[in-house]
């Protein structure tokens, strides 16, 4: 049985503002998910420093007791 309590809510809407009003543009797209304490953040971003940016900013949401950073550092290509 999956319950969501009424915290979960609150924590997942609170990250998801944080990210989406990221000033780096980039943490707009990272996917993430939420269970028992536990943030999970997912997706491809160009540098490490935007992959700890994206850890720190998510790092200050109250309920979250644990980041699992699984973002790939994934350099733009460079053409021509």
């Amino acid at each position: 049985m999956n319950c969501v309590t009424e915290q979960t809510v609150e924590v997942a809407d609170h990250v998801r503002s944080e990210l989406q009003h990221s000033p780096y543009r980039a943490l707009h797209n990272i996917a993430w998910e939420y269970r028992e304490g536990v943030l999970t953040l997912r997706g491809r971003l160009p540098s490490y420093y935007l992959k700890q940016v994206a850890q720190t900013t998510v790092s200050r949401v109250a309920g979250v007791g644990r980041i699992v950073n699984e973002i790939r550092v994934e350099p733009p290509v460079r053409t021509g």
